[in-house]
């Protein structure tokens, strides 16, 4: 009973271990401020607007000698840029793949209820509009070494209120591979396009965050399975 005992606090450990978060991906580029974005411009990221639908999304790359199993991806951050005068109850999220003909693929995507507005930096960019940070909570999304695309947009109250925007990055350099990415059936861009490929959208990072965990080796698992017999020495 105390082997099960003490397997069982190790699985715990390594559980409570993988939950906290690390900054697996920073597409912030930062400037003369400590925000991460370029104060150029920004690309309409929101559904239940003014617009009735957009996405704003950039790459995020994990590297398999750095990630050999994946990530579990469980955070987006981002700085965006929004009417404050109407209300936005949830965000969705998107996670995509892009293919070597340069298709876009959804890997995940979905609805938080509750998102985390962390801070409001006010009127710096846009007349009207408050510029913020904010992060989403994502449900564990596994994923395989690679390159991905994360987008977040804000949902309105009711259509036509309010607009929500994502913030560009770099002045014109990427972190990634490419360039961000923008879809939106309102502004007549159906697929998903590269800002490069789409004339209208400045070329051009955007400001998002990836956080998560490692997926661990199985090896880990059994290290510390391992040690359970010592533990139970030690009582």
């Amino acid at each position: 009973m105390r082997l099960v005992n003490a397997i069982a606090v190790l699985a715990a450990l390594s559980l409570a271990t993988a939950a906290q978060a690390d900054l697996l991906w920073d597409n912030y580029q930062y400037g003369d401020d400590q925000y991460g974005h370029d104060h150029l411009t920004a690309a309409s990221s929101e559904r239940l607007t003014q617009i009735t639908d957009s996405w704003a999304a950039d790459d995020a790359i994990f590297d398999a000698q750095e990630f050999p199993l994946g990530v579990r991806v469980q955070q987006v951050r981002w700085i965006g840029m929004r009417d404050p005068n109407y209300s936005y109850p949830a965000a969705d999220y998107i996670v995509l793949s892009r293919d070597a003909q340069g298709v876009f693929h959804e890997v995940a995507s979905g609805q938080v209820v509750i998102y985390d507005m962390v801070e409001v930096m006010g009127q710096i960019d846009f007349p009207g509009l408050e510029t913020y940070e904010a992060s989403v909570e994502l449900p564990d999304i596994e994923l395989d070494p690679g390159q991905y695309y994360f987008g977040v947009r804000l949902v309105g109250s009711g259509s036509g209120l309010g607009r929500n925007y994502v913030a560009t990055t770099g002045a014109g350099e990427f972190l990634g591979l490419t360039s961000g990415a923008v879809q939106s059936n309102y502004f007549g861009i159906p697929n998903w396009t590269l800002n490069s490929d789409y004339q209208h959208a400045t070329d051009s990072d955007y400001a998002y965050q990836i956080h998560g965990v490692a997926i661990p080796e199985p090896v880990t698992m059994i290290m510390l399975l391992a040690g359970a017999p010592l533990l139970l020495r030690r009582r």
